[in-house]
């Protein structure tokens, strides 16, 4: 799809660590804007990271220039490390209590000696449920509403950033011209079906995915009842562009 409208003359923006762990994903892009890089592994990177390289780049458009600016938000994909001051806003309690109970049968799942080991020879936690156990201040984790809590607070997190970009695309003078869409690729399994916050097997909750789009100009929302699928995303977007969409 970038290719395509590349070559039709829209200037082309990637924000986004994908390219380095897909180098696929480089096609299409006339500019390649790597994010700062906030964490140990490429999924940690945040939202504020994406925003501070993609807002400069919004700024610097003209409203008669056409572009097609792609942002990778992972904030609500593991590992859930929202910033503190966001961490105990849905969870009152002790997640590490004794009498809670639903997270232990992780502790048997194939992902838990990744998950639970504890630090590398320079002292850093490469396991993302033991560093959050230690940050929550309990030695075990045993109440997984803990951890859904904390997916929780990355989705406010984003939120506000996200609220940041719509500012950024409305004082930049943009907003009348620009259709805007956020997506996701897949859902997330909290503790359902013994599958622990990661996305396996072709269950609703992995499946139906948030599809959000604001036409230029548009203030009124509405439900689209119709079955609406990934492959859909490309074809209106080169409609909205007026470009021939290829058979």
């Amino acid at each position: 799809m970038q290719e395509l409208l590349a070559a039709a003359g829209y200037q082309t923006a990637c924000v986004s660590a994908l390219p380095g762990m897909k180098p696929w994903f480089n096609r299409g892009w006339k500019e390649n804007i790597p994010p700062a890089k906030t964490g140990r592994y490429m999924q940690m990177v945040t939202a504020e990271s994406i925003n501070g390289a993609a807002i400069p780049w919004l700024q610097e458009r003209k409203p008669d220039d056409p572009f097609f600016l792609f942002l990778h938000y992972w904030d609500v994909h593991t590992p859930y490390f929202a910033p503190m001051e966001y961490r105990n806003r849905f969870y009152s309690g002790d997640p590490g209590s004794p009498d809670l109970t639903s997270f232990l049968p992780f502790y048997n799942d194939p992902f838990a000696e990744w998950w639970l080991r504890a630090t590398d020879d320079k002292g850093e936690f490469t396991g993302w449920i033991a560093r959050l156990a230690k940050e929550a201040g309990v030695e075990k984790l045993t109440d997984a509403e803990y951890i859904v809590a904390q997916y929780d607070a990355e989705l406010l997190y984003l939120d506000d950033y996200i609220i940041e970009l719509l500012d950024v695309i409305k004082s930049a003078g943009l907003e009348e011209d620009t259709f805007i869409m956020f997506m996701s690729d897949h859902g997330e399994e909290m503790y359902e079906h013994g599958i622990f916050f990661d996305h396996h097997g072709l269950y609703d909750s992995n499946i139906y995915t948030p599809l959000f789009a604001k036409l230029p100009g548009q203030t009124e929302g509405r439900r689209v009842s119709q079955h609406v699928r990934h492959q859909d995303i490309a074809v209106t977007l080169l409609d909205l562009a007026g470009l021939t969409v290829p058979v």
